[in-house]
């Protein structure tokens, strides 16, 4: 049976189930929709949603479901990369302004990332692979990164194990870092470090991984010293000082330029910032603050600042942000 075929009994047993799911449609119209948004009928268009099954088609947002119309559905069904791709459209129509403006709301988050609000409903935007804006009680925010994850990228992408089992962090960088962070000797990580590859140290064979230095062993894998860092970045939002807060565990032999990259990851850039730290475990005055300048393909290692502390905190102020009034 031909690829064509199989097409046409697919998309014609998925409309049959949205036909008896809807229960607006006769029985006798076994006509497969071909082609996307074709309307309802005018008598459907007329109602509001009624059904549980129309309304979950609705966006989470949509408060008053009493005011939302289902228009039309659509279906197409193609083959994408050896698969079957069935994509069902669905149109809608609310003339309440309330959907409007908090979709003008959505729009304005997506645009910048990180003006998004608990305010749109309790809705953030996923920082996985599906960038979703997903119910913030359906995600999981990571505290060594601050990323939020949906359920659905948590469990899905790719990433690395935490030390219980549970899915790590699937944002790339965390992913790479975290493989850079797992390689047991200091000369390798620095390396991985240096190179941005987590494999290093190890050649790959047909057969087999086997490790370059023939001298290793499982006595010589000593666990580095973990240092808990903390940066904490200001900003100046009209008269208000904000705060976040971003919180590592990394090897005390790390090279002290990788707290620019943390930085950058987070806020985009480097220019005009100012950077502090303390090996004070909280920061209870300014007083307590050291400046700092790092600069990237630093030699320091962040043992260098630390002392014999286990614990280092950094306070980065992005431009407009004063400290210390003679900065």
């Amino acid at each position: 049976m031909s690829v064509c075929t199989w097409t046409k009994i697919l998309n014609y047993i998925v409309y049959y189930i949205i036909v008896k799911s809807c229960g607006r449609f006769s029985d006798s119209d076994n006509r497969l929709m071909d082609e996307e948004n074709r309307s309802l009928p005018a008598s459907t268009e007329s109602n509001a949603l009624t059904s549980s099954t129309e309304q979950d088609h609705l966006p989470n947002f949509i408060n008053n479901r009493d005011t939302a119309k289902l228009l039309g559905v659509g279906i197409r069904c193609e083959i994408e990369n050896g698969r079957q791709l069935i994509t069902l459209t669905v149109r809608w129509l609310d003339r309440s302004t309330e959907p409007q403006e908090i979709w003008k709301r959505i729009n304005d988050a997506v645009t910048n990332h990180y003006t998004t609000s608990p305010s749109l409903h309790g809705m953030l935007i996923c920082d996985g692979p599906c960038h979703g804006i997903i119910d913030y009680t359906k995600m999981m925010e990571y505290p060594d990164c601050g990323h939020k994850i949906c359920k659905s990228c948590q469990f899905n992408a790719l990433s690395v194990p935490n030390a219980d089992g549970s899915p790590g962090c699937c944002v790339p960088t965390c992913v790479h870092q975290t493989l850079i962070n797992r390689v047991p000797l200091d000369k390798y990580r620095r390396k991985a470090q240096e190179r941005g590859t987590p494999f290093v140290g190890v050649k790959q064979s047909s057969t087999r991984i086997s490790n370059i230095d023939k001298s290793s062993s499982s006595t010589r894998i000593v666990p580095t010293e973990l240092l808990h860092v903390r940066i904490l970045i200001l900003e100046k939002i009209k008269s208000r000082i904000v705060r976040e807060k971003l919180e590592r565990e990394l090897p005390s032999d790390y090279p002290l330029d990788f707290i620019l990259s943390i930085i950058k990851e987070r806020i985009g850039f480097l220019d005009g910032i100012k950077i502090y730290y303390t090996t004070k475990r909280s920061i209870r005055s300014k007083e307590d603050l050291v400046p700092i300048s790092i600069n990237f393909g630093e030699k320091k290692s962040l043992s260098s600042v630390s002392g014999s502390r286990s614990t280092l905190n950094f306070v980065v102020a992005k431009p407009g942000v004063h400290v210390f009034t003679n900065d």
